[in-house]
């Protein structure tokens, strides 16, 4: 009884709150996260027999994963990359890059986290979010065709950021998981994490595309989507027991199906995106549900300035990478106000260190404290960046992008 309870009670406050935030002209994902810790706070299904909620929370937040993971991949066009020149490839590394030495620095020095713990939060507060800046580009670039070459390389640079973020926090994140050893043992693990990650998902995405594409199956887009979840959950099963990382093996099956099989990813895509829709309550409120208030309190002002920090390393970045393009000065403003949302990838693999620190025990080098504070630093990083990102794309890219008045 207990379970259902939970359950019940989170898809009805999460979808409440999260209207209420829209209602507020908040991103809504601020209000899922607030019903799901309010709930654990509450805890008001303790004395109901039965499972509990929470014991499913870490395999169903790893389920949800799955779809951003493979969202990312199918998003990813080489095609794109080349149309854009190399404007959006700057703007999909440099201001990312930045960001994440900024808050690694910033951690080492106010959280006193070691290098390891350093570069996962710095690579999981650096990601910008896709479901705010993405459709904010597109209808901006409706009503602005005139300025089509900033936003264009805009809505390039927006996935790269995060699947390059993600990768390198993915390898962050096995680094800081490795017991402590000799480096060459070190670098060695890690070189496996990463390679058979890569190898692993392009295999998997070039088996499931080239079989559909060969036989001329018709397979409906329900039944090829069941393939790659079954795919995608040996993928993550295989990573876990074998020790690679299963993020970069997601992303590698997304966009290695996306080069063999372009026809599928629409399709594709969609039934994703409505996945997305739904799982999102589920994932956010979960998030909220487990986050722990002490380690924020703990370390007080020193978090927030570890975020803010971050950004200033974004603007720099950014200016940096627009620096020689041709670009107005309030164009290049404009690049760098657009990409200050956060949101999607901090609450989702928020909590993805600390999963990884409880599965593993005493065998991780990472601790559940530093990982208790990994994730507050990036519910926060959502917390501070999503409303002021939201005005600064939909208000401040607006205005720097019209004509100067005369």
């Amino acid at each position: 009884m207990a379970l259902g309870l939970d359950c019940v009670l989170l898809v009805a406050a999460t979808v409440l709150l999260a209207r209420a935030a829209s209602a507020l002209r908040l991103p809504p994902l601020l209000g899922m996260i607030f019903a799901g810790a309010l709930l654990g706070f509450l805890d008001l299904p303790a004395a109901l027999p039965g499972p509990r909620l929470e014991g499913f929370s870490g395999p169903l937040r790893l389920a949800v994963l799955a779809v951003v993971l493979l969202r990312a991949g199918l998003g990813m066009s080489i095609s794109d990359l080349r149309s854009s020149g190399s404007l959006g490839l700057r703007l999909g590394s440099v201001p990312m890059l930045a960001d994440a030495v900024a808050v690694c620095a910033a951690g080492m020095w106010l959280l006193d986290l070691d290098a390891a713990s350093a570069l996962v939060l710095g690579f999981l507060v650096a990601a910008i979010s896709p479901a705010i800046v993405i459709p904010g580009l597109i209808d901006l670039l409706e009503r602005k065709p005139s300025s089509n070459r900033a936003l264009g390389a805009l809505l390039v640079g927006a996935p790269l950021d995060n699947i390059l973020a993600l990768v390198l926090m993915g390898a962050a994140l096995d680094a800081a998981m490795l017991s402590s050893g000799p480096s060459t043992a070190l670098v060695a693990e890690l070189a496996w994490s990463v390679g058979a990650g890569l190898v692993a998902g392009v295999a998997a995405g070039s088996l499931l595309g080239r079989a559909v594409g060969r036989r001329g199956l018709n397979c409906p887009g329900r039944v090829v989507l069941l393939l790659l979840g079954a795919i995608a959950g040996l993928l993550v099963w295989a990573g876990e027991s074998f020790h690679f990382s299963f993020v970069l093996a997601l992303i590698a099956l997304g966009s290695s199906l996306r080069r063999i099989a372009p026809e599928l990813c629409e399709d594709l895509g969609a039934h994703l995106r409505r996945i997305w829709d739904i799982a999102q309550y589920l994932l956010f409120g979960l998030i909220g549900s487990a986050l722990d208030m002490e380690p924020v309190a703990a370390a007080g002002l020193a978090l927030v300035a570890v975020v803010v920090l971050g950004q200033a390393g974004r603007l720099a970045g950014s200016l940096a990478a627009t620096a020689g393009s041709g670009l107005s000065a309030r164009e290049r403003l404009a690049c760098a106000l657009a990409y200050v949302p956060k949101a999607t990838i901090q609450a989702a693999f928020a909590a993805l260190p600390l999963d990884r620190v409880l599965a593993a025990g005493d065998a991780a080098q990472l601790s559940r404290s530093d990982a208790e504070l990994i994730l507050c630093a990036g519910v926060l990083a959502v917390v501070i960046t999503a409303p002021v990102g939201a005005v600064t794309l939909n208000r401040g890219v607006d205005r720097l992008l019209a004509p100067p008045p005369v």
